[in-house]
């Protein structure tokens, strides 16, 4: 159920480079995304994703993979309800 409400992402780095992956998933449906970092959980809103987006397009970048998330911008959220809402197992 939840998981079509969050695009999840599991990396151990502090931050996310936008790829064209990432990209084609926000473009196609806007979501929030869940990030999983050593079992510590974060919440990206989706307007921090949808800025990225905007700016490449107005500054006529092509690929916005020059562009990154970090763990800081993320809202930190307790492991429970991450592995919860990720699906993933403890």
């Amino acid at each position: 159920m939840y998981e079509k409400s969050f695009i999840l992402i599991i990396e151990p780095n502090e931050v996310i480079w936008v790829d064209n992956y990432l990209e084609e998933l926000l473009r196609k449906e806007a979501r929030p995304i869940l990030w999983c970092r050593d079992g510590l959980f974060r919440i990206i809103p989706i307007e921090i994703a949808l800025n990225i987006l905007e700016y490449a397009a107005a500054h006529l970048f092509h690929n916005p993979a020059n562009f990154i998330i970090y763990w800081e911008e993320g809202y930190p959220i307790d492991s429970k309800i991450g592995y919860a809402l990720s699906g993933l197992e403890n």
